[in-house]
């Protein structure tokens, strides 16, 4: 699979044998199919890596996304998918779409930015951090972040933290613009809880700010 890989344009027609082998019961030979997939840049071979995103064996679903990760722009259509597997009941699946998912673009931080409602904390973390990763401004990102101040309204304290956390990730390029809304949470937190979970937002809005640049800090200052 390696030496596919390293043949570029010339292996490519080999793509879509070299994405089966992400299935292989091997650790090593899934890694080479990862790593042959990122080198041979091949829409069939992402295409056949992505139907095993949804595969029982969780060891393959994480391959599957990692190697989607490495083909970049050829998977950005399939970036829904993999953002869906941050709340796959494996660790190990999460851990590689979380590390596949910014390498894919904007597309899908929809699907992510809906994870920061998520019941488990673990995902929701995991959501805050890989949308701090993504990288540059465009209209789904944005978008993301608009989703995320709209859950500064929900009634769980602990869902608001999770999406001022996203927001203070993402940075004042694209979350700049709300630093106004998210000084109202030092203030006035929005949502019910008590004393405690005021605190906790309050504090997670104060952190937000920071993270915002000149946008935040112009707020904390006033």
């Amino acid at each position: 699979a390696v030496t596919l890989g390293q043949m570029g344009d010339d292996g490519a027609k080999f793509a879509v044998g070299v994405a089966v082998l992400l299935k292989d019961h091997e650790e090593t030979v899934r890694m080479s199919a990862v790593y042959a997939l990122s080198q041979l840049q091949a829409q069939f071979g992402a295409d056949q890596a992505a139907a095993y995103l949804r595969h029982a064996l969780p060891e393959v679903r994480a391959a599957a996304a990692l190697a989607l990760g490495g083909m970049r722009g050829v998977a950005a259509q399939h970036a829904p998918l993999v953002a869906e597997l941050l709340q796959d009941c494996s660790a190990e699946v999460r851990e590689a779409a979380a590390a596949a998912f910014p390498q894919l673009g904007g597309a899908g931080a929809a699907v992510v930015a809906a994870l920061l409602a998520h019941p488990e904390p673990e995902v929701r973390s995991l959501a805050a951090i890989v949308l701090g990763q993504l990288q540059g401004d465009s209209p789904e990102t944005r978008a993301a972040a608009a989703d995320a101040v709209g859950l500064l309204r929900h009634r769980s304290a602990s869902i608001r933290v999770s999406a001022l956390s996203a927001l203070g990730n993402m940075g004042e390029e694209i979350a700049g613009q709300y630093a106004a809304v998210i000084a109202d949470e030092l203030e006035f937190p929005r949502g019910p809880g008590g004393r405690q979970d005021q605190w906790r937002v309050r504090a997670e809005a104060a952190r937000t700010l920071a993270n915002l640049g000149m946008a935040g800090g112009t707020h904390i200052a006033g």
